[in-house]
């Protein structure tokens, strides 16, 4: 269990600060500039994301009079929270709602880990088995894992795109300071497609690998990437240069990449088929709302606490576990 707490720490840990991260660019490069110097000193975040998004898929059986149309909605949405405290302390959770065809799946996913002492007390709990579970690890692990996260979210300034990437990107700036979660913040608005966010599919892809994304998911999400449009609002502290707030628009983005594919398969299967004339099916996809807004703070996390919660969810574990084991 401990390997798959860090393991997977890490690669949502990392994997979080590629996809959603991003620092900008008195000028819109002056500030991206200060931002990034800001960016090299952080000891300590706390971010929290917000998504919803909503995947269209419209089935045409049929042609011309005849064509029938079929809609089916998949909502997704949910949140993610991460925090590393300024002791090296780590929370992580998520929580996940899938919709389709009037049937709903929720998902949640927590994880602590607190320092004592020599070692680490790790905490984790997933809705799919419904129990807390509880081990120590060696500090030194855990601080690796966190060690990692933090040189991420460094190195690649909270965006995951190089210098010359952000630099290519036309930002405009407003021409007042707006208050965001109570701090005055620029405000910096740009439009990214494919192209801005080149050089850094095989990173997140690699990490998706690792936490075993089915196939198709990969697909549907590099399809997606290859038709990215995403309207994206920016907010820097006006003081510190540090990131406050990240909105990202991505209805706009281009899903017939991810159409043709379905179509292709249809048509494969149409071929197959025992009817001597199969009925013409088509499909159109499209991704309507797509948002993300994310909510960041740094250099402030105080020590994570553990909830009750898990703590009695441990207790309650253990004394299962040892109730199923005097029945064997």
């Amino acid at each position: 269990m401990k390997k798959r707490f860090l393991s997977l720490s890490a690669i949502l840990g990392t994997s979080f600060l590629l996809l959603t991260g991003f620092d900008s660019a008195v000028t819109p490069e002056s500030i991206m500039q200060d931002s990034m110097a800001a960016m090299q000193n952080v000891s300590s975040f706390d971010i929290d994301a917000g998504f919803d998004m909503v995947l269209n898929i419209e089935m045409i059986t049929g042609s011309g009079e005849d064509a029938v149309p079929t809609s089916i909605g998949t909502g997704i949405g949910g949140n993610f929270g991460m925090k590393i405290s300024e002791d090296m302390g780590m929370a992580m959770n998520m929580g996940m709602d899938v919709s389709a065809m009037g049937v709903t799946e929720s998902m949640e996913m927590d994880m602590y880990a607190v320092p004592n002492a020599e070692a680490y007390d790790l905490y984790s709990y997933d809705s799919e088995s419904g129990m807390w579970m509880y081990e120590q690890a060696l500090a030194s692990e855990v601080k690796q894992t966190i060690n990692e996260i933090m040189n991420t979210l460094t190195a690649v300034q909270g965006s995951g795109m190089s210098e010359e990437q952000l630099a290519g990107l036309d930002f405009v700036l407003s021409d007042e300071l707006v208050t965001v979660n109570g701090v005055s913040c620029y405000e910096l608005k740009t439009t990214l497609d494919s192209s801005d966010i080149a050089g850094t599919e095989d990173q997140i892809m690699d990490l998706f690998g690792q936490s075993g994304m089915l196939t198709g998911d990969q697909e549907m999400y590099d399809s997606m990437m290859n038709g990215l449009h995403a309207d994206l609002t920016y907010y820097v502290a006006a003081d510190t240069k540090m990131p406050v707030q990240i909105i990202m628009d991505m209805s706009q983005t281009d899903m017939s990449a991810y159409a043709d594919m379905m179509n292709d398969s249809l048509a494969q299967q149409m071929e197959g088929a025992s009817e001597a004339e199969p009925v013409e099916t088509s499909v159109n996809v499209s991704i309507d709302p797509c948002m993300v807004t994310i909510n960041m703070s740094f250099n402030n996390t105080p020590s994570i606490t553990v909830p009750e919660e898990a703590i009695q969810g441990v207790q309650e574990s253990e004394s299962e576990v040892s109730r199923s084991e005097e029945h064997t």
